[in-house]
């Protein structure tokens, strides 16, 4: 017992994620060969487990190119979000390679067996025991977070809006979720194998593991959870999770004929329905219901003529054109304000000509003339 127990530091060890591995070292030691043969046989079959992880790497691999391809188009969707904390899981199970550090105690190991043979050190086992608590607790967190995922893409997909695609997804995480309550399973299994050869491999002079670390005899009990439990094979239900092909989509007057023969031909059958005979009864003329609602006419603005025949008609016109130029404004809708000052300098121009040539009627037609063509060229 005082061999499994040492002190703790502030910090749980399997909750570090860069946690520095001892030494690799072998020590000279007295052990049985049954016991060396045993620690061998676990170690290999461990080995081969965790090399034949590619189909979860693969699933791991569908989930992050779907939560790529998907995370524009519903970023504000609940079920990408519950979706990527299941990503971020499969991350961080990658980046742990238990596989890595079970190869590298396996290479420490001896072929052969005798009374007196090298093995690794003590702190070795404890470093991977170590590991392994803290993967089991990832696969738990990993197990727990498919079964969120799970459940809300279940709501959305009832609701049938692009049931297509959380289809896809609700596939790929219940994948996962099989596939790592499965590996939880078996790394729970692994460590209660690997825990009572720790007071069989002697240690070096220095202790790896700190003081008081108790690690727990049995790690299925330690993570606390019900999600490893056992299943019903058969759960009965009345009622079905998704019915597809019995939905109702409102097309009753059109139904669908499926030939046995070739399945792949569909051919509509129209129903046949009876026509409405024909009476000569006088229904009358349809009448709308808003035929006696007189419709309101728009009131057209009056144009403003500009008769200009003589010296005080002008003088008006300018006046009029200076104080008030809303008044002619749908005369000149195409002016800009460079435009009708241009107009109102030539209007002032012709005036101040005509006014000191009253007498001279010839001068007087000819600014007024001029005046006119300016405005009917507008």
């Amino acid at each position: 017992h005082n061999l499994i127990s040492c002190t703790m530091e502030s910090s749980e060890l399997w909750n570090v994620k860069n946690l520095k591995p001892p030494p690799v070292m072998t020590i000279k030691q007295n052990i049985q060969e049954k016991d060396g043969t045993t620690l061998r046989n676990i170690i290999s079959e461990a080995c081969l487990a965790f090399k034949n992880h590619s189909t979860f790497e693969q699933e791991a691999a569908f989930l992050s190119r779907f939560t790529y391809c998907m995370k524009t188009k519903l970023r504000h969707c609940k079920g990408l979000k519950t979706i990527a904390k299941v990503n971020q899981a499969l991350l961080r199970y990658l980046r742990m390679n238990v596989l890595h550090h079970l190869e590298t105690f396996s290479h420490a190991l001896p072929e052969t067996y005798s009374d007196v043979m090298y093995m690794p050190a003590r702190n070795m086992l404890l470093y991977l025991l170590v590991r392994l608590q803290g993967f089991g607790k990832l696969m738990v967190r990993l197990v727990e977070t498919t079964q969120v995922a799970a459940s809300t893409l279940e709501q959305l997909i009832t609701l049938g809006h692009m049931w297509k695609i959380y289809f896809l997804a609700y596939g790929i995480v219940s994948r996962i979720y099989t596939l790592s309550r499965n590996i939880a399973k078996y790394t729970c299994r692994l460590y209660s194998l690997l825990l009572p050869f720790v007071p069989v491999l002697q240690n070096s002079t220095v202790n790896w593991l700190p003081k008081s670390y108790i690690l727990p005899k049995d790690l299925h009990l330690w993570l606390e959870t019900d999600c490893l439990d056992d299943l019903p094979e058969n759960v009965p239900t009345d009622k079905p999770f998704l019915s597809l092909l019995n939905c109702d989509m409102g097309d009753s007057d059109e139904e669908l004929f499926i030939d046995r023969a070739n399945i792949e031909k569909v051919t509509p059958v129209h129903s046949v329905e009876d026509k409405p005979e024909r009476t000569t009864e006088d229904l009358g003329i349809p009448v709308l219901q808003n035929s006696n609602v007189k419709k309101r006419r728009k009131k057209k603005k009056k144009d403003t003529k500009l008769n200009l025949q003589t010296v005080d008609d002008l003088k008006l016109f300018e006046k009029d054109f200076k104080s008030n130029p809303e008044k002619y404004s749908d005369n000149f809708k195409k002016l800009d304000k460079m435009q009708c000052s241009m107009l109102h300098k030539l209007v002032l121009k012709c005036l101040k000509k005509s006014l000191k040539s009253v007498n001279n009627p010839v001068i007087v037609d000819a600014c007024l003339a001029e005046v006119r063509s300016a405005l009917s060229c507008l």
